[in-house]
């Protein structure tokens, strides 16, 4: 019913076909043709085998006659000191897990909001409001830190000299806020050992204005404005000298680089008949023509022809190189446009805030102060200042004697 088929047959046999193409092309050759079948046994292990069983086999020894060893020693001791130990694990274990918080979102400011009477910080506010000896207290504290401060920082003390903390005036205003500050706060989700959740946690002032600064660098974006603005005028204006064109300094100064000194070239279009017709209008007919010039001695002769002027060497001009100047650029309108961030009093703080004078030997100084007093900790835990105006204690005129 099955027959083999020769289809089958025939495919097996195509890898002889080579042998009797190979008797085909010796037939030619020569007369008498020896086929003799070999048979190549594969080697059992060869060299690249055993270099990896030994390379392994090595590694696995040194790991276990020198590592396990010191594994268990390390086990067994863990397994001694948990025994006496182990409530204590635990203990630390459940309070250093916190969950894990991953903010998500822009940081958002909450409602203001303002004391009420029943709040304990406005109750302090009322039992301090009355009390003038603890006010004249809060300003001599304040006053007394400013000054400390300023003589024991050495910018000062080199332009003002001895600074007498003792010495000067002052005028202080005592501010009562109407309200804690503006809260901030920030979405995320939290992610506990039982819960994930989608929550918010507060910001504070200093960390969301740095937020901004970092995310909306306006200072470091006007710097860098300004310094490049410097250099591609700069560049700009060597390619016009390069190329022959005309750059703004010359087309500004047009009397510049005549051929002798004190002499100045009349402006384009002005021919020498029409300079000298403008000077007769402008000049009466009964006033004497000015005297003939002189020869310029001073300005024709050699240099070195005056033998005052032999030994006399004047030093280089230099100008500064562009990327200096750009780097003064930039430092300078940083420091113009950074501002410290505006911080408003802690909750529960007096705002103490005015003008502090501050006397040295060679001058005296103004400073802008405020400051967020604690009454519960008596102290103040906010401070800012700036210098307003700094004067010399003798002033000399500037147009001489």
């Amino acid at each position: 019913m099955f027959r083999p088929s020769t289809i089958r047959t025939a495919f097996s046999l195509v890898g002889r076909t080579p042998v009797l193409i190979s008797r085909q092309v010796t037939r030619r050759q020569s007369n008498v043709v020896k086929v003799q079948r070999v048979r190549f046994q594969r080697r059992i292990l060869t060299r690249r085998q055993v270099t990896s069983a030994i390379i392994y086999s090595g590694a696995f020894l040194a790991y276990w006659h020198f590592v396990l060893p010191l594994v268990d020693d390390e086990d067994d001791q863990v397994a001694n000191n948990g025994r006496s130990d182990a409530g204590d694990y635990d203990d630390e274990d459940e309070e250093e897990l916190e969950p894990i918080f991953i903010p998500l979102g822009w940081t958002k400011a909450r409602p203001r909001s303002y004391y009420k009477g029943s709040d304990p910080e406005w109750q302090e506010f009322r039992r301090i409001a009355p009390d003038h000896k603890r006010h004249a207290k809060m300003r001599d504290q304040l006053v007394s830190i400013v000054r400390t401060t300023i003589a024991n920082d050495p910018r000062f003390t080199r332009r003002m000299g001895d600074i007498n903390i003792t010495v000067g005036a002052h005028w202080l205003d005592i501010t009562f806020p109407d309200g804690p500050p503006i809260e901030y706060e920030r979405s995320g989700i939290e992610i506990g050992d039982d819960h994930i959740t989608w929550t918010t946690r507060p910001v504070t002032q200093l960390n969301y204005h740095r937020l901004n600064r970092a995310l909306y660098p306006t200072a470091v974006f006007s710097s860098i404005y300004a310094s490049t603005s410097y250099l591609f005028s700069q560049h700009t204006r060597q390619i016009k000298q390069y190329l022959g064109l005309s750059t703004p300094e010359s087309t500004q100064h047009p009397r510049i680089r005549s051929g002798k000194a004190g002499t100045t070239k009349p402006p384009t279009g002005v021919t020498d008949t029409d300079a000298e017709a403008a000077q007769r209008t402008a000049t009466p007919s009964n006033v004497p023509p000015p005297p003939p010039p002189q020869k310029e001695t001073s300005a024709t002769s050699t240099p070195g022809s005056n033998p005052k002027e032999k030994k006399v060497s004047l030093p280089e001009f230099i100008p500064a190189p562009t990327q200096s100047a750009a780097l003064h650029i930039f430092a300078r309108t940083l420091s113009r446009n950074w501002k410290p961030p505006p911080l408003e009093a802690p909750r529960g703080t007096i705002v103490v805030s005015g003008l502090v004078e501050v006397k040295g030997t060679k001058a005296r100084m103004t400073m802008d102060v405020s400051g967020a007093y604690d009454p519960k900790e008596d102290k103040y835990v906010l401070l800012r200042g700036a210098v307003r105006r700094i004067q010399d204690m003798s002033q000399a005129p500037k147009g001489g004697n």
